[in-house]
């Protein structure tokens, strides 16, 4: 029997690969990961806390029917995260995949480590169901370059994050 699509790992020239969160190391860079976001983004000035980033990263690992986690790798270096949520819609009888966060860590950035990280969640979400997938930016930050991105991975801007 073939791997399912979450055992999946895609590989270009670039030694960029794309991989389920799976492990309790995986577990650990996503905590290293999500703590240089974290860093970098409107909340740095909020305590990060660890443990709760773990138990988060665990119930996304364990929740295989809904959530979607998985790293972007350099040889045996992360350098990005996407997370997200496949679930129905309140109003309509489909469902649309979230993606929570795309991060790339400086390391990364210039490469197609977010391309691939979307593209990946992308055909997860699709295997799950997903007939929409939408993309939630509240860093706060690098407006512009987001918006260029998103635009480039197809999404198109439908409204706006407002935060009081």
């Amino acid at each position: 029997m073939a791997p399912g699509p979450r055992a999946a790992a895609a590989t270009d020239g670039q030694a960029i690969s794309v991989k389920p969160v799976t492990t309790e190391t995986d577990i650990e860079a996503v905590v290293s990961l999500i703590e240089r976001f974290h860093g970098e983004s409107l909340y740095r000035q909020a305590p990060f806390a660890a443990e709760r980033v773990r138990r988060n990263a665990r119930r996304f690992r364990d929740d295989k029917d809904r959530r979607i986690v998985a790293m972007a790798w350099r040889r045996d270096h992360p350098i990005g995260l996407i997370a997200g949520a496949v679930e129905p819609l309140i109003f309509a009888d489909m469902k649309q995949a979230s993606i929570a966060i795309l991060y790339v860590a400086s390391e990364g950035r210039g490469t197609r480590a977010a391309v691939k990280l979307e593209r990946w969640f992308t055909q997860t979400a699709r295997r799950m169901g997903a007939q929409a997938i939408g993309l939630h930016v509240t860093s706060g930050l690098h407006h512009n370059r987001t918006h260029r991105l998103a635009q480039h991975l197809g999404f198109r801007l439908i409204g706006g994050n407002y935060l009081k």
